[in-house]
């Protein structure tokens, strides 16, 4: 049986959880080699080709959420009879609110305990700014 044939014969969870630890496993690799080996500028040179795919990666991702999302209540209220539709629709709506809601106060709470970006000193950002600011 040719790689392929397994590949597309395992479940997307499973490609999903390999696709991850592949590129986890790429990632680490890298910053260790460039640390070890002092191939700094390499990576440097490597991480400004692959960036523009990562960046439109994370933009269709962005995109396509807010559309999901809403055809999937759509598609899940068209599907129930009309009488059945108005106190379903509401519970629909009360839900979708709530846990949009309890996601925002999860991630503004871990954004305040994490503290993301703290002790980051403002010299390097203004390098990465120079290197990478023709690219934004």
């Amino acid at each position: 049986m040719s790689l392929l044939s397994r590949y597309l014969q395992a479940s997307l969870v499973k490609r999903v959880i390999v696709g991850l630890l592949a590129g986890a496993a790429l990632g680490a690799g890298l910053w260790y080699a460039s640390i070890a080996f002092d191939i700094k500028e390499q990576v440097q040179q490597m991480m400004r080709v692959c960036s523009p795919f990562g960046t439109v990666f994370i933009s269709l991702l962005k995109m396509i959420v807010i559309p999901t999302v809403f055809f999937s209540l759509v598609q899940g209220a068209s599907s129930l009879p009309l009488s059945k539709l108005g106190r379903a629709g509401g519970k629909i709506v009360c839900w979708y609110l709530a846990s949009m809601c309890v996601s925002a106060l999860i991630g503004i709470g871990l954004a305040l305990w994490i503290n993301p970006g703290a002790g980051a000193s403002l010299t390097g950002w203004q390098e990465l700014a120079q290197q990478f600011g023709s690219q934004a």
